[in-house]
């Protein structure tokens, strides 16, 4: 059984087997891109100036099967808040 990992890769394949820029073309522009921004040296003079932050917002994992009820119901309604504890007897 194929994963939707495995369907992603099928359909990277399939675009760049359809891609029909000659490869030449593909290394020019690469040259003429310019330098990596530097990850790690970006970080550091941004948190020696103030805060350096790296966050990533993500919905839901894209390999987990939600049904659109499921989804619905919960962006639409509040938490259930926790039950009162149980009375003790006197």
């Amino acid at each position: 059984m194929a994963t939707y990992l495995d369907a992603i890769l099928t359909a990277h394949r399939a675009a760049a087997a359809a891609d029909t820029r000659p490869l030449d073309e593909l290394i020019v522009e690469a040259e003429a891109a310019g330098p990596a921004r530097g990850f790690a040296d970006r970080l550091r003079s941004d948190a020696a100036t103030g805060l350096a932050v790296i966050a990533e917002v993500k919905r839901r994992s894209p390999s987990r099967e939600t049904s659109p009820s499921t989804s619905t119901r919960r962006r639409s309604q509040p938490p259930t808040p926790p039950a009162a504890p149980a009375a003790s007897p006197c």
